[in-house]
């Protein structure tokens, strides 16, 4: 057997299963909880209105579709999937391990650049709007000091209006990241055209191929790994929340900036302890805990992402979001605790006056009306 010839059949398959179009998962779409939810922020920074929201439900134009990314870190839940660029980009940049200043350049890039500022120019697949703050995050856990984003096709691009959105990534990341970002939008006069390292192929060695399919291990340096989140099953932020997370896990506390990015919210002495809230969100952000006649509610601020389902099925309006939570202070906390009682007519545990539940005594308010309580087991 030509072991080196098989080593480049494997490369090749490699490439090929990463090359993910966009889907869409509707069980993880707020609109599966409450089809008139307010969120269209993937339906919004679409350039090509490849999606839209129909009936409550969010639908994919394959045929319109771009491929561009921009949708995947803007969807708060991860119900949008696709090609990940900032996995790719950060094997990339393990193959040039000096490099402290990258520069970063789309799947299209303009004829000519301006002067590089980098030491090297990654070319990642889709539109640089499609990289959210984990991969700016995860280029600096790898000892990225300075990042030239390269904008200058973007005024004839037929996507270029995400040149707006690139921006303000690069905003976030100023307020969550000490990093020298300088973004480039014109062309300086007539230049060749730079060499460029592209991530979208495979980047494993034949050598390291063999080892990985034989059980030796993994072919990526063990940083770039540990920022990769491994797939979850249950409920969990979307990637772009659990990679920024880890990437920041790995920056020097020196480097980390202490201004406000991650979800704070309060809860009112309205609430009934119904359990709503934390039976739908989606990030698990919100938690219930009931025994011994007490409940609270807890809230931890990095898992949420503010698709706010939470305060759109509020029945009595107890929860609100307030003033946002730098990354060193954004700790888990109790929001809210209380007694529970035993509704008289259906047995529920809840909180507040009289002897019904909330739903209970609304239905003997309004006999011919119902409404309906969420199922136990509902995940």
């Amino acid at each position: 057997m030509n072991l080196l010839k098989l080593a480049s059949h494997i490369e090749q398959f490699v490439a090929a299963s990463d090359d993910m179009s966009l889907r869409i998962e509707g069980q993880h779409c707020v609109h599966y909880w409450n089809k008139d939810s307010a969120c269209q922020l993937c339906v919004r920074i679409c350039p090509t209105q490849a999606l839209t929201l129909t009936a409550g439900e969010i639908t994919l134009d394959e045929s319109a579709c771009a491929q561009c990314g921009a949708c995947l870190p803007v969807c708060p839940t991860g119900a949008l999937v696709g090609f990940d660029d900032r996995a790719r980009l950060l094997q990339s940049l393990s193959e040039f391990p000096s490099a402290s200043a990258v520069d970063l350049a789309c799947g299209a890039p303009p004829v000519a650049f301006s002067d590089s500022t980098g030491d090297v120019t990654l070319q990642i697949r889709g539109c640089l709007a499609g990289l959210g703050p984990a991969a700016y995050a995860g280029l600096v856990a790898l000892g990225v000091e300075r990042i030239g984003v390269h904008l200058e096709g973007c005024a004839a691009c037929p996507i270029g209006q995400l040149c707006s959105r690139v921006t303000a990534i690069i905003d976030a990341v100023h307020a969550l990241i000490d990093l020298d970002i300088v973004v480039m939008f014109d062309q300086d006069g007539e230049r060749a055209p730079k060499p460029m390292h592209s991530t979208r192929a495979a980047r494993y060695s034949r050598r390291a191929l063999l080892r990985r399919f034989a059980g030796g291990g993994a072919t990526a340096s063990s940083l770039v790994t540990e920022l990769n989140p491994p797939p979850v099953d249950d409920r969990s932020p979307p990637l772009e929340r659990r990679a920024l997370l880890r990437a920041l896990e790995h920056i020097r506390p020196e480097q980390r900036i202490s201004a406000r990015f991650f979800p704070a919210m309060t809860a009112s002495a309205a609430c009934t302890a119904c359990r709503v809230c934390a039976r739908v969100c989606p990030t698990q952000a919100l938690s219930f805990e009931g025994a011994e006649g007490c409940f609270s509610l807890a809230f931890t601020p990095t898992s949420c992402t503010e698709c706010k389902l939470c305060q759109e099925l509020c029945a009595v309006d107890a929860l609100h979001f307030v003033e946002s939570l730098a990354y060193d202070d954004a700790e888990r906390f109790v929001l809210l605790q209380g007694a529970l009682k035993s509704c008289k007519r259906c047995h529920t545990d809840f909180s507040g006056e009289g002897e019904l539940c909330p739903i209970c005594a609304y239905r003997r308010r309004h006999p011919s009306a119902s409404v309906l309580r969420l199922p136990d087991n509902a995940t």
